[in-house]
């Protein structure tokens, strides 16, 4: 999702209430595609299946990095990069970045 919005968003409130495939992973994943010149985020996380610090730090983007950041700390996150081939322009390559915890 983050990837497909437009660069030039400044501002985005999204709400994702009451989704439970919604992990921390999720958000993270979403955070890692965030947009350059983005400046303030609301994330509404209400009956999802993030933690309650993610939760209750989604209100503002420095919180939601700051819970990314923590829950990293706990624990061992993997980042895998996907190169592809795209189909729409010879010779270029389309990449998706995702995080997850590492078992």
């Amino acid at each position: 999702l983050g990837a497909a919005l437009p660069t030039g968003v400044e501002e985005l409130d999204i709400k994702l209430d009451n989704n439970v495939d919604i992990s921390n992973v999720g958000i993270a994943n979403f955070m890692t595609n965030a947009l350059p010149r983005l400046r303030r985020q609301s994330l509404s996380l209400a009956t999802t299946g993030v933690s309650k610090e993610f939760s209750d730090r989604s209100g503002t983007l420095d919180g939601i990095r700051l819970a990314i950041y923590e829950e990293a700390q706990r624990g061992n996150l993997c980042t895998t990069v996907n190169l592809l081939p795209n189909k729409e322009v010879r010779g270029r390559m389309t990449y998706h970045i995702e995080r997850s915890k590492c078992y």
